[in-house]
């Protein structure tokens, strides 16, 4: 198949709702990073290879229209690639691939973002496991049909009462403060879980600083309908699997798809009441954010309202996926809104998870604060 077929023209729904999101503050990178027990061999060849098969990887944007264009070079950094300021800078995608590839630290980490308009989460750690030796993925199939069901209550609901941020730092840093640690996730339910952990960490939070915690929103990304991904129940540790998008290929169950096939769900609910049932709940629903389906009217209409219906936390669960030689699968979704907290989830068969925090308002200790106290809960049973 040419490139030209493989690339949406115009650009798909999914990454029209991120290109027309009014809130112009959000950058929309997707991060994932994996630490490994050897350095890479042979990675230029393996972005050739990766651009033949997902076009994307190499594509240029020019109005709403993706065009054919080269792939990026691998970029060598000193230390730790998370801490790199290239990594989370905003893209250019009329300029530049809306892929990064950056080595560091001796070759022993490996970190790679994205334009969640080009790829979801799944979607890049695909790539990411590609770029490491494993399977080349395939682009998805463009998408047919009509929209999903929009849940517009919850819309019109964060307009009338918006959910509460999280307490920002008293100093807004530089770039999104990132942090992530090592836990065991076993059994299903990885999501409802992790939610209701960090409602009730940012909630002690916001407690502390005198700041209100009485309406929460929850913004949950999740896989594209009947996409799971290519592991199985048993290894993805998360029967729920929340995902960001991705999926094995139905004519090949063994090969990938890489691209942005990403849904949502929204909750919103009281503080102090109970999380985890209303996250599962909202994981089997349909219904997706109306502003999640943006036209240029929508996105005008709303533009002057975008902060009042953001959300107080995101939180993001990509389950356990298989990464050649990586011993750590870090994963950081996109911290959007007036909280601009992301909350995500990753790991490998048979291994820790890891569990990350990143926020644009939050301070590196602060960041570092509220993660320790949301991993203390999970291991509680919070």
């Amino acid at each position: 198949m040419s490139e030209s077929r493989t690339l949406p023209a115009p650009a798909s729904r999914n990454a029209l709702a991120l290109l027309r999101f009014p809130d112009r503050r959000t950058g929309w990178v997707v991060v994932a990073a994996a630490s490994l027990d050897a350095p890479p061999a042979g990675l230029d060849e393996r972005v050739q290879a990766l651009h033949q098969a997902v076009p994307m990887v190499g594509a240029r944007l020019r109005g709403e229209v993706w065009h054919q264009g080269a792939p990026p070079e691998p970029l060598v950094v000193d230390g730790e690639p998370l801490g790199a300021g290239v990594l989370l800078d905003p893209f250019r995608l009329a300029a530049e691939s809306p892929l990064r590839v950056l080595v560091g630290a001796g070759g022993a980490r490996v970190a790679v973002a994205c334009h969640h308009a080009a790829f979801d989460g799944l979607g890049l750690v695909a790539l990411l496991a590609a770029l490491l030796g494993g399977p080349l993925p395939r682009p998805p199939a463009l998408a047919r049909g009509g929209r999903p069901p929009a849940a517009l209550r919850g819309l019109l609901g964060r307009m009338a009462r918006p959910a509460d941020r999280v307490a920002p730092s008293p100093r807004a840093p530089a770039s999104d403060a990132l942090a992530v640690r090592e836990v065991a996730l076993p059994g299903p339910g990885v999501t409802a879980r992790l939610a209701a952990a960090a409602v009730a960490a940012a909630g002690a939070r916001n407690a502390r600083m005198g700041r209100p915690w009485r309406r929460v929103g929850i913004n949950l990304g999740l896989a594209g309908p009947g996409q799971t991904g290519p592991d199985p129940p048993a290894a993805r540790g998360d029967a729920d699997a929340a995902g960001a998008g991705g999926s094995a290929s139905p004519g090949d169950p063994g090969q990938v798809e890489a691209g942005n096939r990403s849904r949502y769900r929204r909750v919103d609910l009281l503080a102090g009441e109970p999380v985890a049932p209303v996250v599962v709940a909202a994981l089997a629903s349909p219904r997706e954010p109306v502003d999640q389906v943006w036209s240029p009217r929508l996105g005008a209409l709303l533009g002057p309202v975008a902060r009042r219906c953001s959300d107080s936390l995101l939180v993001s669960n990509v389950g356990r996926r298989a990464v050649p030689g990586a011993t750590r699968l870090d994963f950081f979704p996109v911290a959007r809104g007036r909280s601009a907290v992301a909350v995500g989830a990753a790991g490998l068969p048979g291994g820790l998870s890891t569990v990350s925090l990143r926020a644009r308002d939050l301070s590196t200790e602060d960041a570092e604060a509220l993660l320790a106290d949301i991993v203390a809960r999970l291991e509680a049973g919070a």
